[in-house]
């Protein structure tokens, strides 16, 4: 057992890296530019969880989407870390936001 933690700890192939340790983000100045920009990068699991409650309502998607397979396979692609939420914590972010904006709202008219 102590040797499997031992090579377990070497292996390059571990997924339990260090949270706050930022990954690069390359991308392209414009279309027809051969240079890319990049710039250094935190993963945020609120943040992503927000911005995936925030499509669902832009875009009048289910919260059930996060079921989906497709959908999925293209956030593992996009981001590994992101541990993808079920439909109900989706929900609960979708109310969380609607509480923020209507306070912004209440302030913004009470002016």
């Amino acid at each position: 057992m102590n040797h499997l933690k031992t090579v377990y700890a070497k292996s390059p192939l571990r997924t339990n890296l260090d949270k706050l340790q930022k990954t690069l983000k390359f991308e392209k100045l414009s279309k027809d530019d051969k240079f890319q920009t990049h710039q250094a990068r935190t993963f945020n699991q609120e943040k992503l969880r927000k911005r995936l409650a925030l499509m669902c309502i832009k875009d009048n998607h289910p919260f059930r989407i996060v079921k989906h397979e497709e959908f999925r396979e293209l956030m593992n692609e996009a981001e590994p870390k992101f541990k993808m939420p079920d439909r109900w914590t989706v929900a609960r972010d979708y109310l969380k936001i609607y509480g923020e904006e209507l306070l912004k709202l209440k302030k913004m008219f009470s002016l």
